[in-house]
């Protein structure tokens, strides 16, 4: 048998393979191999003795056997790893795939790559074990070294055998790990050397690259990994010894990648971690907190530690989370873990809120769905209390599960031993001590006062929970419990006729049923055309003994809107109620049911719902000849001024139009406890610091609303009473009428109750107050109905939990990419797990696809949408969002993936090991604070000041993220600039230095001493805002079982000379070469793509004018030759030609190859379009002008500010370019 690699080279730089094996009859095997530029030849057969190897009669058939069909047209790939695609990069890529494979043993792949590359990994490993049948055991070589002489220099198939492996494997290593490791392992092998499994998902974060068919996992028999012929996934066992790990078999065949730190306790010490075997998933059961107990008990309370204590917003139960809550939880577990690693003991309590009022609506809603009556109005009321209170709880089981699933998939460090529920009745108990407290001291009362009603609720609502609509013009709204839609955008016209008869008063309304209700006219004092009229009395056209009293008031009547007068309807109307108690004794006159129907005080229309009798009030005047018409907004005539635009208030809850209605509820008197927390805020503004009582709150600017809100002017009394059945009722007993004092307040009631904290207190409680017996106190007694509002019993959360709170962080409200505020409605809402399990609204082009067979990235991860919302400038009051950025964000992931990948390949070359203490970050800082280490390199000095740096803002960012005490610690900032110093000076900077030092310099491991140091604390700052990814490398560099949390924060050390900066070590003269440096090297490769000076560039061409300090000149020879490759050279040549590129340093090259034409004609098409761009804003800019627009906006401004700068530097670099060229040309 035979077969042939043919790779179809057409260039002279390209190597042709061609091997042979052929069989001779009862003869043993010879390899004929041949490589050579250009030419492909036979050296030789070779045949020894005439007696077959001790091994052959037992291993024959397995080495003779066919254990891979090889395509006669190998599969291309699609691009060739950087070579520039074709024959060669297609070699160069599946040697890459076999090498990794023979050194890593276990690697995923694109899965048709994974298929070719087995094949020639099989080939290769067959031809090593036939080999070793003609040869003395291959094992104990030492090193190669050894196959040069006697015995196996005798054996010219091992010289075919070393020729074909040193082409497919990349390191000298290898070679000898083929013949001393898999040899012997494969030697009596009668199967295949290697197996396939498919991956469930894609590897995570490298997605970019997945490929229509799918990755999979390729792998050696008999490998050190744990094994996946039946997918296992490591879970923890508790209270099983010597074991931290159990097997948990998968219904599917498929393999689960698993977390590092597990697979590695079952691994030995003696195999590096490599990351192509392991890769971090987001798995829906995976909780961060738990896996890092796991790694290490010792998380637990110290008694000796400080404590930070922090509270998880209560999610309502009312549905999924949504974008804002992930905004919160990422923030406060940013704070969390870094206080964390701060050595502080953290405690973040989560829990659930029961939400009241909008649970109930919303499994009304889902129950009407289900029983297919989405028309009912009362589907709870013919439920009965107690079978819909069942039902709210079976709802708040199904969603506890979702919401906290959501919580768990964000890696979030909450202490679920300590969750909570507002409903629960350890939180009851504290509700109604609260009350009971407030009630003794004063605090609480019952009294008729006017509240927002929703009529289809049939309870009160708060103010916050009013929205208003804006009318501008006639419009048709939908009702609920009206089978049509109702109109507004209008005022009724009536007369009032004079109960003298001597005329009539024309009266204007928006709510015409109201006049029912009315109980006095009202006009200006001033105005001329009623002022005659006050005093005087008007008859009500329905309610015949109702005589209406026309009162002047100048505070409340406008006698330029509507016809000047204004009916009163103190039952109905805050504005009214306010003109009745002002000392004139209005009787106030409720017309309205709890449903919004009118009752019996209405007469004729009792019983209608309020928009019916809006139209039969409105025939009924018609008829009796008092209707004088309905105007819409804008219009007006002679007896009526324009219509204004008008203000709905409308139910957020229901979408109901509120009414203002007087109800008998329960209040709260606010003023004590409002100047209270008025003066907390004050303190803490004074002496800035939390002093016992103070109250820190951020954004600062807050402050003043906060304050704003809390003015003895502004303030009222608290409703905290609610007609639903889904909350805390009010903890209120009726006293028995036999026991009522017999003196009682025509308006407040609270004599009439007793508040206890149960049934058996409030039977003592009444028999103290009425002086009579216990026993003469029913058993059974009235407990109110009415629960209390959501805000008041959830409130208490804070307090019930840690006590008074010393500081309130307030993030602004999520808007989308056009600063929309986020809803439903709108469509433009984000669902976090859409983004974590998926990608959006992403378009395909904007994740990888195009137009190829690739799919580009499928989930953009929960760490990157961590970042993504850390990195907006949530103090703001809105803050724009977009799926734009947790994208970018996961590509930043891939980054800092590939990055470590690159170290810890290195790691393994080397032999390195870490020493924390000597790789240390903060010990490298001590040292560069000694003043006699002149000899440190300045690019160490300055990748290190760098994250010195970073690290100094992200501590003052956390310790002062409510002082917000500069723009440069502010959180947001100091999360894209780390996101900058990875990807830009680490890893397209330093870590191309190190890589040239190892082309220069060899294998030292010095080379890798600060790049590690910086590794390790670029996770540290990581870890608070991408906790998965940051503890999965964390695992693989340090392989010690211990969680990245239990590491310290990187800070800088309190015996720093300056407190104030964060680079006081590393700050000097000479490190701030570095950036100028750097932006002298990008000029040079700038000046390079313009004038064509690429690899193709055979003539003469370098770097010259070096600054003279040694170490500058050190610094800048290695980033030229690492970012450019580019070498010194002598510019005193006549011959050449130089381009100033900053720094003292210049491009000289020759210049009779040069093209300076093409290059000008590039500089002026680039000046030719922003020409065309900044003459567009100036004439922008002069029109705005001459028409008195006042000119440019702040954008335009700085857009044309920065067009004229770009302008000027084209300009600058076309004339050293056209200088370069007169230069050249010969007198």
């Amino acid at each position: 048998m035979y077969f042939i690699f043919d790779f179809k080279a057409r260039s002279l730089t390209t190597r042709c393979l061609s091997a042979r094996a052929l069989r001779f009859s009862g003869r043993r095997l010879a390899w004929l191999l041949a490589v050579e530029r250009g030419d492909v030849r036979c050296l030789s057969s070779f045949q020894h003795g005439d007696h077959a190897s001790p091994h052959l009669q037992s291993v024959g058939l397995a080495a003779n056997q066919l254990l891979m069909h090889v395509p006669r047209l190998p599969q291309k790939l699609r691009r060739g790893e950087g070579l520039g695609g074709g024959p060669t990069g297609r070699i160069s890529w599946l040697r890459r795939c076999v090498s990794a494979l023979v050194d890593e043993e276990r690697i995923e792949l694109p899965w048709p790559i994974a298929l070719e590359t087995r094949q020639y990994a099989e080939r290769l490993i067959q031809e090593a074990v036939r080999t070793e049948l003609v040869t003395p055991d291959l094992s104990q070589i030492s090193s190669l070294e050894d196959l040069l002489h006697p015995p196996w220099n005798e054996y010219p198939e091992l010289s075919a055998l070393l020729e074909l492996s040193a082409f497919w494997l990349q390191k000298q290593e290898l070679v000898t790990k083929l013949l001393r490791v898999l040899v012997p392992r494969y030697r009596f092998y009668n199967r295949s050397y290697t197996r396939m499994f498919r991956l469930q998902r894609p590897p995570y974060p490298n997605q970019d690259a997945f490929i229509m068919q799918g990755f999979g996992v390729l792998e050696l028999h008999g490998n050190p990994w744990p094994p996946i012929g039946k997918p296992n996934l490591p879970k923890h066992v508790e209270g099983e010894a010597g074991s931290s790990v159990s097997v948990e078999p998968f219904k599917n065949k498929y393999f689960i990648n698993l977390l590092g730190p597990m697979l590695r306790s079952v691994v030995s010490r003696h195999h590096p971690f490599h990351s192509a075997s392991t890769t971090v998933t987001h798995h829906p059961a995976l909780n961060l907190i738990e896996t890092q107990k796991t790694y290490q008990p010792s998380v637990v309370e110290d008694p000796k530690r400080k404590k930070f204590s922090m509270i998880l917003p209560p999610p309502n139960i009312t549905g999924d989370l949504h974008l804002g809550h992930a905004l919160t939880v990422s923030i406060q577990d940013a704070i969390c873990r870094w206080q964390f690693m701060q050595g502080r003991d953290v405690a973040w309590i989560p829990g659930l809120d029961h939400a009241g009022l909008a649970t109930e609506m919303t499994v009304e809603r889902y129950l009407a769905k289900q029983m297919k009556t989405p028309g009912s109005t009362d589907l709870r009321r013919s439920l009965g209390r107690e079978a819909f209170i069942e039902e709210i709880w079976r709802w708040k089981e199904s969603k506890k599960s979702s919401i906290l699933n959501q919580l768990n998939r964000l890696g979030l460090l909450l202490d679920w031993n300590a969750e909570y529920f507002t409903f629960s009745p350890e939180h009851s108990k504290a509700v109604n001590e609260a009350l009971f407290r407030l009630s003794k001291a004063g605090l609480l009362y019952r009294t008729k006062s006017l509240i927002s009603w929703c009529c289809h609720l049939q309870s009160a609502i708060s103010d916050i929970e009013v929205e208003r609509k804006e009318i501008t013009k006639f419009t048709m709204l939908p009702v609920p419990g009206y089978a049509e839609e109702q109109a507004f955008g209008y005022v009724d016209v009536f007369d009032y006729k004079l109960i003298d008869g001597l005329g009539s008063v024309p009266v204007a309304t928006a709510r015409l049923e109201t006049i029912l209700g009315d109980t006095a006219l009202a006009v200006h004092p001033n105005d001329v055309r009623y002022a005659h009229l006050i005093g005087k009395f008007v008859e009500h056209p329905f309610i015949k003994n109702r005589i209406i009293p026309i009162i002047a008031d100048a505070k409340h009547v406008d006698p330029n809107q509507g016809t000047g007068v204004v009916k009163v309807s103190p039952g109905h109307s805050a504005v009214d109620f306010e003109m009745a108690e002002g000392g004139r004794c209005l009787e106030v006159v409720n017309i309205l049911a709890d449903d919004g129907s009118l009752n019996a005080v209405c007469g004729e229309f009792a019983g209608l719902p309020r928009f019916e009798a809006r139209t039969l009030v409105a025939q009924r005047l018609a008829a009796m000849g008092l209707y004088r018409g309905r105007f819409g907004i804008g219009e007006a005539n002679e007896f009526l001024a324009s219509v204004t635009p008008m203000s709905l208030p409308v139910c957020s809850r229901s979408g109901d139009i509120i009414e203002p209605l007087l109800r008998e509820q329960w209040f709260i008197d606010t003023s004590v406890m409002a100047t209270a927390a008025f003066k907390a805020s004050i303190s803490c503004s004074i002496y800035f610091a939390n002093v016992s009582g103070a109250l820190r709150i951020s954004p600062h600017f807050y402050e003043a609303t906060w304050r704003d809100w809390l003015a003895s002017e502004r303030h009222r009394d608290w409703c905290i009473s609610r007609q639903v059945w889904w909350g805390h009722r009010i903890p209120a007993y009726r006293i028995p009428e036999e026991h009522r004092p017999q003196s009682r307040d025509s308006v407040s009631s609270t004599s009439d109750w007793v508040i206890a904290r149960d049934l058996d207190e409030a039977r003592r409680l009444i028999a103290e107050r009425c002086n009579c017996s216990i026993n003469e106190v029913p058993v059974n007694l009235e407990q109110d109905t009415d629960v209390l509002d959501t805000w008041f019993s959830s409130s208490l959360l804070p307090f019930t939990a840690f006590g008074w709170p010393q500081e309130v962080l307030l993030h602004g409200l999520i808007c989308d990419g056009n600063g929309q505020k986020m809803s439903k409605s709108k469509g433009n809402t984000i669902d976090p797990l859409n983004l974590i399990d998926g990608v959006g609204n992403l378009k395909p082009h904007q994740l990888g696809s195009g137009g190829g067979s690739g799919e580009g990235v499928r989930t953009l991860g929960a760490d990157a949408v961590r970042a993504s919302l850390l990195a907006t400038d949530f103090t703001r009051s809105a803050l724009v969002y977009t799926e734009e950025s947790v994208l970018d964000f996961r590509r930043f992931g891939n980054k800092v993936w590939q990055s470590m990948r690159f170290l810890i390949s290195e790691m393994a070359r080397t032999g390195l090991s870490i020493d924390p203490k000597r790789q240390s970050v903060e010990v490298m800082w001590d040292k560069f604070l000694n003043q006699k280490a002149p000899e440190v390199p300045l690019l160490e000095k300055w990748i290190l000041q760098r994250v010195a740096h970073l690290a100094w803002r992200f501590n003052a960012s956390f310790e002062n993220l409510c002082s917000e005490q500069g723009c440069d610690e502010a959180l947001h900032n100091c999360v894209s600039d780390l996101r900058l110093w990875w990807t830009e000076d680490l890893c397209s900077v330093y870590l191309e230095v190190v890589k040239h030092r190892f082309r220069i310099n060899g294998d030292a491991q010095e080379n890798l001493d600060t790049l590690v140091a910086c590794f390790l604390c670029g996770l540290r700052l990581l870890h608070p805002l991408m906790p998965h990814i940051s503890e999965m490398l964390w695992q693989s560099l340090l392989n010690d079982g211990h969680s990245i949390l239990l590491q310290q924060f990187p800070k800088v050390h309190p015996h720093s000379p300056s407190s104030n900066h964060a680079s006081y070590a590393l700050m000097s003269d000479d490190s701030d070469f570095i950036p100028e440096a750097i932006a002298a090297v990008s000029r040079l490769k700038s000046w390079r793509v313009l004038l064509g000076l690429g690899k193709a560039y055979t003539d003469s061409m370098g770097v010259s004018g070096l600054p003279t300090d040694a170490r500058q000149e050190a610094a800048l020879v290695e980033l030229c030759s690492a970012l450019a490759g580019l070498r010194r050279i002598d510019a005193g040549s006549a011959h050449l030609t130089s381009i100033p590129c900053g720094a003292g340093i210049s491009l000289s090259f020759e210049p009779k190859s040069v093209d300076f034409n093409t290059a000008e004609k590039t500089l002026q098409s680039r000046l030719s379009k922003l020409t065309r761009n900044i003459e567009a804003l100036r004439f922008k800019k002069k029109m705005k002008t001459d028409s008195g627009n006042g000119g440019l906006s702040h954008t335009e401004a700085s857009k044309l500010a920065l067009l004229e700068r770009r302008i000027s530097a084209l300009n600058s670099q076309l004339q050293i370019l056209l200088d370069c060229r007169n230069s050249d040309i010969p007198p």
